[in-house]
């Protein structure tokens, strides 16, 4: 569960997977992407979506993490 929403969220959501990640929010629309370009941009109406799939999708094909 993800018990914080808005700007706090979006700040956390990007500190979790920002370097791996394209995360934002629009207005009540969140979205996601892979910075690697696998895959297609995902929308959510909440910040706990976006963080559980990006961990359920990492720890299937994990997004090569910059060096």
């Amino acid at each position: 569960m993800f018990l914080v929403d808005g700007p706090l969220a979006l700040d956390l959501l990007g500190q979790i997977w920002g370097d791996v990640y394209d995360v934002g929010c629009d207005g009540r629309n969140w979205w996601y992407r892979r910075k690697d370009g696998t895959g297609t941009a995902y929308t959510a109406t909440s910040p706990g979506e976006p963080h559980k799939v990006t961990a359920d999708d990492h720890a299937f094909l994990p997004v090569r993490r910059a060096s």
